[in-house]
């Protein structure tokens, strides 16, 4: 439910997790309780254990349960009214997740303010430990009860003060299995480090989280405690409990493998779904969930009018959500958790028809194969017919659909439709700002910054960029790659203040060459970087756009006489998805202009960005299965190539103008770097007039590709060529030479979103 999706972290006795809110208002603390005099000591333990740093000191106080009630309501109608709460729960119980006669507000409210044992809000940058000596006692229990729950609180500070834990909050709005996600690393670390700051005052050497969890699971089956949990709906009390139990088990998995760096890193790129959770291995193989679109004319089927409907509720189940729903049903849970496994993705909307104020729901799955769509489909069928339901269900090929509430004329159309929806693969990748600090006056409200990636443990190191002997330089990080010039070597940025948005740095003989991503669109980028310029006490000389490759770029030519060094800036811009990469040379004052202009005219005639343009709507990526794989190709042209089949062609499709992208596969056993060796030479044996505008093995991510571009016949090539299986998959687009540059738009969807992966969703690349 969307009220999970809060942001401040709040802590159960017992050692159970509940979904955070952010605080009403400042309340007032006991600064005389005895666990206050400890925040010091434990702040320097957590600080230690993970190998991170606070920027400041944490400001903690203690609340006692009534004020925290209070708390509660009042940002219950500030974050999610009664109304959106009732209109929530109508669908929740459509799905069965809970009773008809559940009242979902007034029981979560009940909940939280009787189980609540702490809570840290990332906006006012404070804790409270919530004092329930009262129901508790004071003993030796609840004292270490206290200190765990406190080092747990004071490890989101930490997080906070290094990760900014707002940011992924802003970027994933609303979808709740992707937010499931990003807790379970939050709460998971957090709960780590709690309970091994726990066992290690308790002298009991090594926490294990999996075995901790099952143990606990078992003393709250048969403790008064766990009366009361039972009393709570699956779907509710297992959601609160999932980032803390789940995520830790996953975090633990995560710091085994890779360290506590592995975890920072993880920050920047956290679990994308509950399945990457469950199944840590699809998080490092980066088995993405697809995203569902559902067509916006399933409303009219419902009411011609637009008054005459209601949206009430629209989201994400997650593949934790489903086999809580053939729970509810009464399916046992290992045969549950069972059919869960092989999502890939879902979507549902609640609409009510105001006319008899009816409920329809409908909801599209997506599954890893057809085997996995089946065995989903057999299970939920079987649990819904034993419960009498009337609801739809119905499968094609790997996706299945479930309409509730329709009439028997609606659901045909609502289905026909429904299987209409787009599906794509989307990997949120940060940019510049979600990978800095956050500034120290965040914590202490004065205006020093810190720029500082990490300390100790926490360090993280960004990509470097990759290149071929053949002077090909792919900087993956912000998906850019160009022909270096002559004389031109890859080594570390010399200048600290530039660190942060610098992605690559090379330096020639009398040039200084940048890569820069800047976190903002094109446009604000010009009026920044103009601005920068001007505070370094440099004079813009020259500054413009122009067209490139469909879209406007920019450039910026300046100057600096003062200062030991004089010299000279040339930068070039260009929109890429929402943010902006530019391209930075710098030479002595006294070089020759001309010397700059011929570095910049090389670079730009070899340059490609696999993603050009504003954020748009994505590349609509199609699952194409080829033998034992499964391809995901952005489909950006209507028309499919007809006639005969080069050898090994998956795909085709072509446009009116000349535009073509295909994708091919041939089985091989040779190695990347000779299959282009024998590529570049066959191309010359079979066109004369063939020019290679760029060639060579580079890695994208962890994988080596041969990227190529040539001219022939009057048409441009691009071609990137993987090893995968077994196979050599290639992925190639082409135009008009003259009117390439048009195309690149499209060309960068096509190659950003190519992907081969196994058909059991085991990654391959």
């Amino acid at each position: 439910m969307s009220v999970a999706a809060r942001r401040t972290s709040l802590r159960l006795p017992l050692f159970v997790g509940l979904f955070g809110l952010a605080l009403a208002g400042p309340l007032a603390a006991q600064d005389d309780h005895p666990i206050l005099e400890k925040v010091r000591e434990i702040q320097e333990d957590v600080a230690e254990m993970r190998g991170l740093k606070f920027q400041a000191p944490v400001q903690a106080g203690v609340q006692k349960p009534a004020d925290l009630k209070k708390m509660l309501i009042g940002e219950f109608e500030k974050e999610a009214s009664a109304k959106e709460m009732d209109e929530q729960a109508r669908v929740l119980k459509a799905f069965g997740l809970i009773p008809e006669d559940y009242d979902l507000r007034a029981s979560i409210l009940k909940f939280m303010s009787e189980q609540i044992g702490g809570f840290y809000d990332p906006e006012k940058k404070h804790l409270f430990l919530i004092d329930r000596t009262d129901s508790m006692g004071g003993g030796m229990e609840q004292k270490m009860n206290d200190q765990m729950v406190m080092a747990h609180e004071l490890h989101h500070a930490l997080q906070d003060q290094n990760f900014a834990l707002d940011r992924w909050f802003d970027v994933l709005g609303d979808h709740e299995d992707r937010i499931q996600g990003y807790k379970s690393l939050i709460e998971g670390e957090a709960q780590l480090v709690g309970m091994t700051y726990l066992f290690e005052k308790m002298g009991r050497g090594k926490v294990d989280m999996k075995q901790l969890n099952r143990m606990q699971e078992m003393m709250l089956k048969m403790s008064p405690q766990g009366a009361k949990f039972r009393k709570v709906p699956a779907y509710l009390i297992e959601n609160m409990m999932f980032p803390y139990t789940q995520g830790a088990e996953f975090v633990q998995d995560l710091q085994r493998k890779q360290g506590w760096a592995g975890i920072s890193k993880a920050f920047y790129d956290p679990p994308a779904s509950s399945e990457q959770v469950l199944h840590p291995e699809k998080y490092y193989d980066r088995d993405e969930p697809l995203e569902i679109s559902l067509p916006k004319g399933l409303a009219k089927i419902l009411s011609e009018k637009k008054e005459g409907l209601d949206e009430l509720y629209e989201n994400t189940l997650g593949e934790f959500n489903v086999s809580l729903i053939l729970r509810a049903l009464g399916v046992k849970k290992a045969a549950a958790n069972q059919a869960a496994t092989g999502w890939d993705g879902d979507r549902f909307v609640g609409l009510r028809v105001k006319e008899g104020d009816r409920l329809v729901v409908i909801w599209l799955s997506t599954w890893d194969s057809e085997q996995d769509a089946a065995k989903f489909e057999r299970v939920y069928r079987g649990a819904l017919a034993r419960k009498g339901s009337s609801a739809h269900l119905e499968r094609r090929g790997s996706e299945v659909l479930w309409i509730h509430g329709a009439t028997e004329a609606e659901t045909p159309k609502l289905a026909r439709k429904a299987f209409q929806s787009l599906m794509v693969e989307n990997r949120y990748r940060p940019t510049a700002g979600l990978l800095a600090k956050p500034p120290l006056s965040d914590f202490t409200g004065k205006a020093e910054q810190s720029h500082a990636q990490g300390h100790g443990h926490g360090k993280v190191e960004r990509p470097a960029a990759t290149s071929s002997d053949d002077g090909l330089v792919r900087v993956d990080e912000v998906g850019v790659s160009f022909v270096l010039p002559e004389g031109f070597k890859s080594t570390d940025e010399p200048q600290e203040d530039l660190r942060e948005i610098t992605r690559a740095y090379f330096r020639g003989e009398s040039q200084e060459l940048r890569v820069f991503e800047l976190p903002v669109p094109f446009e604000q980028a010009m009026g920044s970087i103009e601005r920068a310029l001007t505070d370094r006490g440099m004079t813009i000389e020259k500054k413009g756009t122009r067209p490139w490759g469909g879209v406007t770029a920019g450039s910026v030519l300046a100057k600096q006489e003062s200062g030991k060094h004089p010299h000279r800036v040339g930068l070039m811009l260009f929109p890429s998805g929402g943010r902006t990469v530019a391209l930075g040379i710098a030479q002595k004052l006294d070089a020759p202009l001309g010397a700059l202009r011929d570095t910049a005219e090389a670079l730009t005639n070899t340059l490609w960005l696999d993603t050009v343009g504003g954020e748009g709507e994505g590349p609509k990526v199609q699952k194409l299965l080829h033998a034992e794989h499964r391809i995901h190709f952005a489909h950006v042209f209507e028309k499919q190539v007809a006639g005969a089949p080069e050898y090994g062609r998956i795909h085709a499709q072509e446009d009116s103008k000349g535009g073509k992208v295909a994708v091919s596969s041939r089985p091989t056993s040779a190695a990347l770097g000779a299959i282009a060796k024998r590529t570049l030479k066959m191309l010359s044996l079979a066109h004369k007039d063939v020019e290679v505008v760029l060639e060579g093995v580079v890695k994208r991510g962890d994988t080596e590709i041969f990227e190529l571009e040539y001219v022939t016949g009057g048409r441009r090539v691009r071609q990137r060529t993987l090893l995968a299986g077994g196979q050599r998959w290639t992925v190639t687009c082409s135009a008009p030479a003259d009117d390439f540059d048009a195309y690149r738009k499209v060309f960068g969807e096509v190659l950003r979103a190519f992907r081969v992966e196994k058909a059991n969703k085991k990654k391959v690349y």
